[in-house]
């Protein structure tokens, strides 16, 4: 026990050491020589712990001394047993002061508490202290100490010196070692003295003792110069008991054989965790007796392996002996163990193979284990039988015995062998082998076979010969029968003549090779059967010739030929050519096929195109004909002639303007109901003039795409030029017009608040009111104030200039009428509308502050009040001055009287923040909202939102970008626009183009920064068209999309593909990445090689566009499933004119995309985005591709194809090949989809 708290208490030594030390500088000693007051040691702690507690003993030495107040000093000695554990210096045990629940008072007879819910008590050495007043209410105090339980230690009655009752506050004072107690009637105070003994305390903790028992005492020595004398505690005993420990028993098999070896697992553990794992030893049992004992592993595991066990059951249990400081012993459960006989087999084995009647036959039995257990069977017995007739028996060595015998008569025997391992044998099982079946055999025969043609046609007759003889000379010519076998197949059995020969004729055997052999069955007494050698017989198919006819003698493209095959045999066999297949052919060309009936097939055909043909037959007799071979006729020569076409000619507009495009369209048809359609080229001829040629497609049609037509009136007509099969055609004449562009004027002037003398400049626009390409050049401009002619101007490039300062002070009517001729031959005239123009006088204030850089300095500021609504006759005023009109607003909703829009005008509105949105008027429909809503124009509002989003809602959007690796660069802005009247709305979605919005940065941007659409529904993030511009500082993201939603801006690193990290499509892989419109596949890779289809194509487009693909779509296309991914995004872009289905009514979604289609296609989008770069005439087209020497093969997308090209959004895929119909891989669209958005300035 000594030795074990030594260990554990090392540091406590430490202390100990250092305590003395310090008691040996300052003087003390165990007692001092003069100590007269006696002192009381008390030790107080718990009875019991568990190894691992922490054990905390309190020891309080008091002063025995009446009304005196003498602080014992020095130090406190702990020991258990005659163990000094650990030293600690006294220290006083001072009152204190704490409020307690009245309820937890002990109750007084005839006293009470008047503190209310808390009173104030005493906490001094274990006792608290109680003041209480008298319940007859005299003018004393009651005071009562109790302990820890409520029992009362002490009582004093009217201690107060004067009187006071109902104490209510109580007051130390340790410097003076009193406390003083108020109440009603005034204070008493009393010494510490008076209350209690002076005492001391020391304590110590001892972590982690060893289990066992401990007599633990405590020893006061005073220090030098005390009064007072050392005292030692009253013992207290403290057991520390071990941990629980469980033992669990295991073994690799529950039953073993005898000899073999098992091997027992005891795994120990302990019942706290994070302590140390049990030591010491496993004692492993059977039943009582002792196998052996182990010591413990580390990992508190102890295994026995044991391969002694005797035949039987065995319950075996594994004792734990427990450790000396941390563990208690366990038993395991009982195992039952089983050790059985081991398992043998018994097998027979005979010598010679094949014995004959009167042989000596060895008999060798062998006796082995099932398993591989090396206690061989030994001392057992073996009997031989034959079938129930016992043979002999033999005694087993080593697992083996053996019989010799030669009474088996000759026929069929089953003979198998028994072992009987008792009593011989105590640790093996019996066994029984399989039966053995041995056939002593009879005298052998030999047998030949032969037939009289060894090749045959199938049908005709063979005869076979078997021959019979015995071995043995003198004998008897063997009888009985010989079975003659074509293989495993029974032919016929006949009976041996007397000369042992036997015959068969066939004439039934079918085609093929055939393996005859005769079997001669043997006979009762002498002679075994006996085989022949296998005979090869050949049954061939009949020879045939195959002959062709055919009529009429002279056909015509288009006419039916009928073919007449015939099919006879070579020989006079009887069996006709029947179910085989006659193949017909010119030359090479199969025309069709037929089956034969009785050696004959015909065959009907009107698809031989004119020209010489060598037609021939050849007969494949297999598999309708199993019995006949294959022929071929020879060639016959057939002409066919030519048959005629007719061409009729469209165009898909009778009028053009100069310049437009317009499509001649041949359609070429055939004279013959059923025949392929026309080949070749159709030449398009005005008048006499040829405008081009074109190739017919799969429907006969070719078109020709003109836009350089001048203008009148011109007569079209088609030429077909005739192929293989038809003959030329020419198409009646079409009349086509070709008439001036239509014009439109405009005026807009600066400054945009003329005053009186300042100069106005007049800037006259004169555009197409088509998309045509010619812009209006050489015409004049006159501009108007009224009916008062200002002056004029030439138009370059549709735009003509003015200044003038000559305008009075007042209401003008402004106006430019455009004269395009004599300069301008192509092009109509047109008139503007009247813009109203005020010139004031100067009387502006110069001091108006400017305004911030969020805002335009344009902007108008008084138009909308602080509630957002906008005043109509400003607004009107607004927008005549300007039409392109900006507005402010401190506002985050705008409400603008629909009766103050222009319809020709656009309307920008900025809030203080900076953000904007701008709205070109005709595209809200007012017309169509005021049916709509059932309400006059002066009764709609139109409500326009530009609101940050807070809260949730703006936690919602910022989760969602997180989710994506992005970081947020600015608010999330909801922009709505919504037509209001009364209690009635209408949400406007959509403008029908692209329109702006900005919102202002709060960080840096990279080019990896874009502006997205969050969709609340999906809780998806998308791409929207965005550009940034930094002016003063400040940057600024403007938005262009067809449609209001929630928009805010993010920054995002591109995926890094494995895939991309060489290749030339890197960084515009890189770019649409980062903006979401391009994602990859499986693995992290892009697979840029791979083809892209129609659909995939199709959501890339939408997707740069910033066009969400169409929820619960209702597709018109026959391939098109609404179940299918793509259904929503179809629907979206056939809706824009991007793409369309053909004109049998599919899609084809799945089909990859040419080049050809997928750059028409693009450009279509930059006009979409409003920047159209389509070239205006074919010679424009021809003269961009002129270095590639497949550009004919763009056919209808040749136009589109070279305005790409000039715009360097594509290029060849070599110097002089375009490649147009080849298959778009996924990097080639990915290029060009990141070029098209920086040319139409979506993204930069």
């Amino acid at each position: 026990m000594k030795e074990k708290i030594q260990n554990v208490f090392l540091n406590s030594w430490i202390r100990v050491a250092t305590i003395a030390l310090f008691i040996t500088l300052i003087g003390w000693s165990a007692a001092s020589a003069d100590s007269t007051i006696q002192t009381t040691t008390t030790l107080t702690g718990a009875a019991q712990s568990t190894y691992g507690d922490s054990v905390t003993i309190n020891a309080v030495v008091s002063d025995d001394t009446e009304n005196t107040y003498n602080v014992p000093e020095g130090i406190v000695d702990f020991y258990a047993g005659n163990d000094l554990v650990g030293s600690t210096e006294l220290f006083e045990n001072l009152p204190v002061i704490k409020e307690r629940p009245s309820k937890s008072a002990p109750q007084i007879p005839d006293a009470k508490l008047t503190c209310g819910s808390e009173c104030p008590t005493i906490e001094w050495g274990g006792l608290t202290y109680w003041a209480y007043s008298y319940s007859i209410n005299n003018e004393f105090t009651l005071l009562v100490a109790v302990d820890a339980h409520n029992n009362i230690v002490k009582k004093w009655e009217k201690v107060d010196s004067k009187p006071v009752r109902y104490v209510n506050q109580i007051e130390l004072d340790p410097a003076n070692r009193t406390v003083t107690f108020t109440g009603q009637g005034g204070t008493f105070t009393l010494s510490w003295a008076f209350l209690s003994h002076a005492n001391a305390q020391a304590s110590i903790t001892l972590p982690e003792l060893p289990k066992g028992v401990y007599d633990l005492k405590a020893v006061y020595r005073a220090g030098e110069g005390s009064p007072h004398s050392g005292s030692t505690s009253t013992g207290i005993i403290h057991t520390v008991g071990g941990l629980n420990s469980q033992t669990n028993l295991s073994s690799n098999s529950v039953t073993v054989e005898y000899g073999e070896e098992v091997i027992f697992t005891a795994n120990v553990a302990g019942s706290v965790t994070g302590q140390p794992k049990p030591t010491g030893t496993v004692t492993f049992m059977d039943g009582a007796d002792i196998l052996d004992t182990v010591t413990l592993g580390g990992n508190g595991i102890a295994k026995l392996a044991k391969s002694d066990l005797p035949l039987g059951t065995h319950l075996i249990t594994a004792v734990y002996s427990g450790d000396d400081k941390i563990y208690n012993t366990s038993n395991s459960s009982s195992l039952t163990q089983y050790v059985v006989a081991i398992k043998t087999k018994a097998t027979l084995t005979y010598t010679p193979a094949a014995p004959k009647y009167g042989d000596k036959l060895t008999l060798q039995a062998k006796v082995a284990n099932q398993s591989n257990n090396q206690h061989l069977p030994n001392g057992g017995k073996v009997i031989f039988l034959d079938g129930s007739t016992e043979l002999g028996d033999a005694t087993v060595l080593n697992g083996e015995a053996s019989l010799e015998i030669s009474t088996l008569g000759a026929g069929e025997h089953s003979l198998h062998v028994i072992y009987n391992a008792q009593p011989g044998d105590l640790f093996h099982s019996n066994s029984t082998s399989v039966d053995y079946e041995v056939t002593v055999g009879k005298a052998s025969s030999h047998s030949n076979l032969s037939s009289d043609s060894a090749t045959v046609e199938y049908g005709e007759e063979v005869t076979f010969t078997a021959n019979v003889a015995g071995s043995v000379t003198g004998q008897p010519k063997p009888t009985g029968t010989v079975t003659f076998m074509d293989g495993a197949d029974i032919l016929d059995t006949v009976t041996l003549g007397g000369n042992g020969i036997a015959k068969l004729a066939k004439s039934d055997l079918p085609l093929g090779t055939h393996l005859i052999t005769a079997v001669y069955s043997g006979d009762d007494k002498i002679y075994n059967t006996s085989n022949s050698s296998s005979l090869t017989q050949y049954v061939v198919a009949i020879k045939t010739k195959a002959t062709l006819t055919y009529t009429p003698a002279a056909p015509k493209y288009g006419d039916k030929l009928t073919l007449q095959a015939k099919v006879a045999n070579q020989s006079n066999n009887q069996h006709l050519p029947n179910g085989g297949k006659v193949i017909f052919l010119n030359r090479s060309t199969e025309l069709g096929e037929a089956t034969i009936l009785n050696g004959e097939a015909s065959l009907e055909i009107s698809t031989l195109g004119a020209g010489e043909h060598s037609l021939h037959v050849i007969y494949n007799a297999q598999p309708g004909d199993l019995f006949h071979s294959n022929s071929t006729s020879v060639d016959y020569e057939v002409t066919v002639g030519k048959a005629s076409s007719h061409s009729n000619l469209s165009s898909d507009s009778a009028t053009v303007e100069y310049g437009e495009e317009v499509t001649f369209t041949a359609n070429v048809t055939d004279s013959v109901a059923g025949q392929s359609k026309p080949t070749g080229t159709v030449t398009f001829k005005n008048g006499t003039d040829i405008l081009g040629t074109a190739t017919l497609d799969v429907d006969g049609k070719a078109k020709l795409v003109n836009s350089d037509l001048p203008l009148g009136t011109h007569l079209i007509t088609a030429f077909y030029n005739g192929d293989d099969n038809y003959n030329t055609s020419n198409s009646s004449s079409l009349t086509q017009a070709v008439e001036a562009i239509k014009t439109k004027a405009t005026l807009t002037y600066s400054p945009a608040a003329p005053k009186y003398g300042d100069k106005l400049k007049l800037i006259a626009k004169v555009a197409n009111q088509s998309n045509n390409q010619h812009l209006p050049d050489g015409g004049k401009v006159v501009f108007m104030d009224g009916s008062t002619e200002l002056g004029g101007a030439t138009v370059l490039n549709g735009e003509a200039f003015l200044e003038t300062s000559t305008l009075e002070v007042g209401e003008h009517k402004l106006r430019v009428i455009y004269n395009a001729e004599p300069g301008d031959s192509i092009h109509s005239n047109s008139t503007s509308v009247d813009y109203e123009v005020t010139i004031v006088n100067d009387s502006s204030n110069s001091n108006v502050s400017p305004p911030t850089t969020s805002i335009p300095p344009v902007a108008s500021d008084n138009i909308v009040g602080s509630d957002g609504k906008a005043n109509a006759d400003l607004l009107i005023a607004a927008l005549k001055a300007n039409p392109n009109a900006i507005i402010h607003t401190a506002s985050e909703t705008v409400y603008l009287p629909a009766n103050a829009l222009s319809s020709s005008h656009a309307l920008s509105i900025y809030n203080d923040t900076g953000v904007s949105i701008t709205l070109p008027l005709s595209t809200l429909k007012l017309e169509e909202l005021t049916q709509a809503l059932g309400v006059d124009v002066k009764d709609l509002v139109i409500r326009v939102e530009m609101k940050k989003q807070t809260g949730e809602a703006a936690s919602t959007v910022s989760n969602a970008i997180s989710d994506i690796g992005a970081n947020q660069l600015a608010d999330a802005i909801d922009f709505r626009v919504v037509a209001t009247a009364g209690d009635k709305e209408i949400v406007i979605s959509n403008f029908g183009q692209l329109i702006s919005r900005t919102i202002p940065l709060s960080s840096e941007v990279t080019a990896m920064a874009t502006a997205v659409l969050y969709d609340p529904v999906e809780d998806k993030l998308s791409f929207v068209p965005s550009t940034f511009t930094v002016k003063d500082n400040i940057t600024t993201v403007t938005l262009k999309r067809d449609g209001t939603s929630i928009y805010t801006v993010i920054q995002r690193k591109p995926t890094e593909f494995n895939d991309m990290q060489q290749h030339w499509a890197k960084n515009d892989v890189a770019t649409l990445s980062s903006k979401l419109i391009v994602e990859g596949t499986e693995n992290n890779l892009f697979e840029p090689s791979r083809q892209i289809t129609r659909a995939e194509f199709a959501a890339l487009i939408i997707r740069s566009l910033g066009i969400q693909p169409i929820s619960s779509p209702t597709n018109t296309f026959n391939d098109v499933l609404s179940s299918k991914w793509y259904s929503g995004t179809i629907a979206a872009i056939t809706k824009t004119g991007l793409m369309q289905g053909d004109e049998k009514g599919n899609f084809k979604p799945d089909s990859p995309i040419t080049r050809k289609e997928m750059v028409a296609i693009v450009v279509r989008a930059m006009g979409y985005a409003g920047k159209s770069i389509k070239l205006s005439t074919a010679a424009e087209a021809d003269a961009a591709l002129a270095g590639f020497t497949d550009r004919a093969d763009l056919q209808w997308a040749k136009v589109e194809f070279a305005s790409a090209v000039k715009a360097g959004l594509i290029q060849g895929q070599t110097a002089t090949k375009l490649e147009g119909n080849a298959i778009a891989s996924r990097a080639e669209a990915a290029a060009l989809i990141a070029r098209y958005l920086i040319n139409a300035g979506l993204i930069n």
